[in-house]
Parts: structure tokens; C-alpha cells; sequence
């Protein structure tokens, strides 16, 4: 019998901050798509910040390294922000 995958709730900050980081629709369906699959299944892949229930994941793009903040339960799982992070430094 397969799992049940976790539910991707998308706060209003992610949403807003996400639109202010990839101007295009496209592009931002497309991160998203692949944030609720992959943190649906395995929300543990991101590294935990200090000791806080919240969770950090990069998410690289070629013109913008992003980061993805977020929390989950054991049924759901938070976007709550994210953040243009520096490319690395060739």
C-alpha cells in the first residue's frame, strides 16, 4: 500500500516573496511543482535551522540561487518564505 504524501500549504509570505524573486508565472508554477514533490515525500532533506522547527532548502536556479524556508507535521507541510540566496563565487 503506498504512503500517504503530505500536504503543501503555501503561506501568503512564500507566495509574495516568491512573485517578487522569479517575475515569471511559468517559472514559479515550475519551482512549485517540484517543492510539493519533493518535500511531499521528504520534507527532512533540507537542514534544520538551529533548533527551530524550520527547515531550509536551496533551490537552485541558473540566473538566481533561491532559499525555501519551511516547517512540516507528519501530514503537512509549510512554505513559509523564501529568499534570493548569492551565486557562489567562480
Amino acid at each position: 500500500m503506498a504512503s500517504k504524501h503530505r500536504t503543501v500549504i503555501h503561506d501568503e509570505a512564500f507566495a509574495r516573496e516568491l512573485a517578487d524573486c522569479v517575475p515569471d508565472e511559468e517559472t514559479r508554477e515550475s519551482i512549485c511543482e517540484g517543492l510539493e514533490w519533493v518535500l511531499s515525500r521528504r520534507p527532512g532533506i533540507g537542514r534544520r535551522i538551529e533548533t527551530s522547527q524550520v527547515f531550509a532548502l536551496n533551490y537552485e536556479l541558473p540566473e538566481s540561487p533561491l532559499v525555501v524556508f519551511y516547517t512540516f507535521t507528519t501530514t503537512e507541510v509549510h512554505l513559509l518564505s523564501v529568499q534570493q540566496s548569492s551565486p557562489p563565487d567562480v
